[in-house]
């Protein structure tokens, strides 16, 4: 896959996930996962659409998003995901896609968002992949304590 098309994601994530947790999260070792797809316990899925087409899975376990949740919404980690730490961990899919779509738009590919999908033990119910695509690459950011934060993206680059 192509580096100026991956870099966008692991660069927007990196900036709004530093934003949130006041530290810039380093990437650990990329690595390829192969379709059928699991997701973690807890995903957030967004398509790209436009001159690009693609998702991006944002994924971990239940300790990183609720890690997450407390630092969104300035409150004490929480073992359980309540509505609002749900919508909390959508809108964040949001802003790190909405990150990457500015940047993919600066280097000249114009694409738009589709509204997140969240999963909960379970992808979300919208989970397919194009029978072309056989695998995608996922990005892990490392959280404080351990927690992981994973960009899972595949990009398909529609001819012009």
């Amino acid at each position: 896959m192509n580096a100026t098309l991956v870099n966008p994601f692991l660069q927007g994530a990196q900036e709004i996930l530093a934003t949130i947790c006041g530290t810039k999260p380093p990437l650990g070792n990329v690595f390829v996962k192969k379709i059928p797809y699991n997701a973690d316990e807890v995903s957030i899925q967004i398509d790209i659409i436009g001159d690009l087409t693609g998702k991006a899975i944002y994924t971990m376990k239940r300790p990183a998003a609720c890690f997450v949740v407390s630092k969104m919404m300035s409150r004490a980690v929480s073992a359980t995901l309540d509505d609002i730490s749900k919508s909390a961990l959508a809108e964040l899919g949001n802003m790190i896609s909405g990150r990457v779509a500015t940047m993919l738009s600066n280097n000249g590919k114009v694409v738009d968002i589709t509204p997140p999908l969240f999963g909960i033990n379970a992808p979300p119910t919208d989970f397919s992949f194009p029978t072309r695509i056989l695998k995608l690459i996922c990005m892990p950011l490392n959280l404080p304590d351990g927690l992981v934060f994973e960009l899972d993206i595949f990009i398909i680059e529609e001819p012009s």
